[in-house]
């Protein structure tokens, strides 16, 4: 007995009312339509997850880069009003020292009451005059920002490539087009 045989010969002894037979027909058309309707709707659902998390990447970006145009100029001010208090300060010391230096051993030097208090006013009012290390934050904090930025773009980057890869997998591919999802560019 081979298929040809069933074929053949049909069985006429089971027939199916015609409402049975077209009801599991639509039964079954609702079915796949439910089902495909509800994967449709998650595959897109996951795409706007993931694209929400590419637009998250970018605004990390942006919030680091908005961090070093903060910080730098603030930085740089700082830096630069210590580097001149502390220049004040060693002028006026060196003025001091060049005054005492041309005064032989044993006469009257040079008036430095005028000097000495203007020094020891700049001591008081900026007790640490310590431009070297506020270099040396300022080149921390460079660091630590551009650190900040490159770890920024460097997960933007790897989430943007799984939503470019996500763009182009079938089926999410049509799923997307549906969406007008386009791909991101990487940094």
């Amino acid at each position: 007995m081979g298929v040809g045989w069933f074929a053949a010969n049909p069985r006429t002894d089971v027939v199916l009312p015609p409402s049975l037979g077209t009801s599991l027909a639509v039964a079954a058309g609702a079915y796949l339509s439910a089902w495909l309707a509800g994967w449709t709707w998650m595959a897109y659902n996951s795409l706007v997850t993931l694209r929400q998390r590419v637009r998250q990447g970018w605004s990390n970006i942006d919030v680091q880069l908005k961090r070093r145009n903060d910080l730098i100029p603030n930085l740089v001010a700082l830096v630069l009003s210590l580097a001149g208090h502390e220049r004040e300060t060693q002028e006026a010391c060196a003025a001091l020292r060049a005054q005492l230096s041309v005064t032989p051993p044993g006469r009257p030097g040079p008036d430095v009451a005028p000097l000495a208090g203007r020094v020891i006013a700049l001591a008081e009012r900026y007790p640490t005059l310590t431009a070297q290390s506020g270099y040396a934050h300022l080149m921390r904090e460079l660091g630590d920002t551009e650190e900040r930025i490159a770890l920024a773009r460097a997960y933007f980057n790897d989430i943007a490539t799984e939503w470019n890869t996500r763009l182009q997998r079938i089926p999410d591919r049509f799923v997307a087009a549906l969406g007008a999802m386009k791909p991101q560019p990487l940094l």
